[in-house]
């Protein structure tokens, strides 16, 4: 048998092997796959074991930003803007772009200069709602925390926040994440008006008449400069019903300043930043701005359109031309109330209510007046008794400027000499009464609010509010406390609780009184006077305070002792005794009535 050339036999071997199955190489090939297959899944498991351990130490953005210990200028700013609380709030969730150290130094002199209002703007611009790691980012304008829309530019592998170039991603927190940042983001700047007030009202032929009345009372240049002024703008239909018939060139041009000159406010005043307040005007004189049915009202004329941004300021639109007031007095004659006037003069107070006050006064109709006169057996003004009518009018004005928006229900001390008091509180349907609004003496609903004066306020009421007599006589009329008073002749406190206060005086019942006389066995000359006293001041407070002005809480009595007021199950209490009617209004204070008497802590 001739031989195999030899590389057909190495063929042939070749094929053997490979058909005889794996060998030892191969075998130790799988093996080391399963183990490195096992190592990678023990691998997993630890890391998923670390991220859920990582997640359950993550603190809060304050505390993470603090842990990091390069953001102490961003940290000392967010305190004194106020936001520390809200980044370190668990329940909020926010991605902070977080400047360094280093970016805030590189804009010190900048940051150095602005207010805490700018500060907080450029804060906030740094703060976008939700949670946004680094996979969610693209490029884009986007809303943040200031309500300014932040452009984010991705350049390859680098990440622009506005000017800012972004470091560092996904610094994890609790409520959010942190990513870094190498400069601070300023916000764009808006687009500054290049028209100033005047140059916007000649361009609209809407305040073609403005621009006139501003021409004939040399007020173009003024309201050219600098500013900023805020501007409530008359139409031209305003203007016409204005004039009435009349020509411009027959309003002084005096006159016509001061008119201008109230519509124009110093300083700019966005739509936004209007609230319920008194403007002092250029001119000089108050202006009421207010939340009307239909939006907002400037000295009463409506705002129907806002925001007319100029180079020096901002104009409003509204559809009245609006005037200057008077003094309270000037108020209420040009308002018609002439019994109110002829009151007044006749009982020697208009210079009063021409003084610097300031004073609020409600003011009764010529109606509520004809009203008063039969009760008091008169005719005519003329015949009243003037220190009764002075007694009555001073008990309509309060000391200071109280606008409707001031004013909350409660007992108020009036401008009248010997002290009168008078409640404050809403009727049925939510509307405030003045006087003694619950009961057996005069009170009046106000119809009328805010008709504003130089020197206060006038609120318009539908009845004179006659004064009600002092508490002792107030207690000894009623038939109901009859023990109270005699108590209170017995203690030597009749002087104090007539002529004294004002005072808040939970009087017990007769039926009180005779429950404790009983107990104790005793009658209330029995009492030493200064024993008694203690027990009755134990029911006195040193100021008066309505219902609507008292809640469960310790408050310190005449007597220097703290008397505790409850809530119970029908309703509040006095030291226990259960407060069974209220507000029952006399000259120098209130009287809340209790059904039992409240004995003062022993010694």
């Amino acid at each position: 048998m001739k031989s195999l050339p030899r590389n057909i036999f190495f063929l042939l071997l070749g094929v053997l092997l490979v058909a005889c199955g794996p060998g030892e190489d191969e075998e130790n090939q799988n093996q080391n796959q399963n183990q490195n297959q096992n190592q990678n899944q023990n691998q997993n498991q630890n890391q998923n074991q670390n991220q859920n351990q990582n997640q359950d130490e993550l603190v809060n953005l304050i505390a993470t930003a603090e842990a990091a210990g390069d953001f102490t200028t961003l940290l000392s700013a967010l305190d004194a803007t106020g936001l520390t609380a809200t980044l370190a709030d668990e329940s909020n969730d926010f991605t902070v772009f977080a400047p360094t150290d280093a970016a805030f130094a590189a804009i010190s002199d900048v940051v150095d200069d602005l207010s805490n209002d700018e500060l907080e703007t450029i804060l906030l611009f740094h703060v976008m709602a939700g949670t946004i790691t680094s996979d969610m980012v693209t490029a884009g304008d986007f809303p943040t925390l200031a309500d300014i829309d932040v452009e984010i530019m991705i350049d390859g592998a680098d990440i622009f926040y506005q000017n800012a170039q972004i470091t560092s991603v996904d610094v994890m927190a609790s409520n959010g994440v942190i990513h870094v940042l190498d400069a601070v983001a300023l916000p764009p700047e808006e687009p500054q008006p290049e028209e100033n007030i005047v140059e916007i009202a000649v361009g609209n032929a809407d305040f073609s008449s403005l621009v006139a009345a501003l021409q004939r009372a040399d007020l173009v240049e003024t309201l050219e400069g600098a500013g900023p002024f805020t501007v409530f703008a008359p139409t031209n239909d305003a203007f016409d019903e204005f004039l009435d018939g009349d020509d411009l060139a027959d309003i002084p041009v005096e006159a016509l300043t001061d008119v201008l000159l109230y519509h124009v406010l110093s300083g700019d005043v966005r739509a936004a930043d209007l609230e319920a307040s008194v403007v002092t005007t250029v001119q000089g004189a108050p202006a009421l701005v207010i939340e009307g049915n239909d939006g907002w009202t400037y000295a009463r004329a409506n705002i129907t359109s806002a925001d007319i941004v100029a180079s020096n300021g901002v104009i409003h639109v509204i559809d009245t031309v609006v005037t200057p007031p008077g003094d309270i007095v000037d108020e209420a004659i040009a308002g018609e109330f002439d019994s109110l006037v002829a009151a007044v003069t006749r009982a020697d107070l208009v210079e009063t209510l021409q003084g610097a006050g300031p004073f609020t006064v409600f003011a009764p109709t010529d109606d509520a007046f004809e009203a008063l006169l039969p009760v008091l057996g008169v005719q005519d003004i003329d015949e009243i008794d003037v220190d009764l009518l002075t007694d009555v009018l001073l008990h309509h004005v309060l000391p200071g400027a109280a606008y409707s928006f001031d004013i909350s229900p409660g007992v108020v001390e009036t401008a009248n000499d010997p002290l009168s008091v008078a409640l404050l509180a809403p009727d049925a349907d939510g509307n405030l009464s003045y006087g003694d609004v619950f009961g057996d003496f005069d009170s009046a609903q106000i119809t009328v609010t805010d008709v504003v004066a130089t020197n206060g306020v006038i609120h318009v009421i539908d009845a004179v509010v006659v004064p009600p007599p002092n508490l002792a006589d107030l207690a000894a009329g009623s038939g109901a406390f009859d023990n109270l008073v005699a108590a209170v002749v017995h203690a030597e406190l009749l002087e104090t609780v007539s002529e004294g206060g004002p005072f808040t005086v939970f009087a017990p019942v007769d039926a009180a009184f005779d429950a404790l006389l009983d107990t104790l066995d005793q009658d209330i000359e029995d009492f030493a006077p200064a024993d008694l006293a203690e027990i009755l001041l134990f029911h006195v407070l040193p100021e008066a305070l309505s219902s609507h002005q008292i809640s469960p809480g310790d408050y310190e009595t005449a007597m220097g002792e703290d008397a505790t007021i409850a809530s119970g199950p029908d309703g509040l209490t006095y030291d226990e005794a259960p407060i069974v009617d209220t507000d029952i209004m006399a000259r120098n204070g209130v009287v809340h009535v209790i059904g039992g008497v409240a004995l003062p802590p022993e010694d």
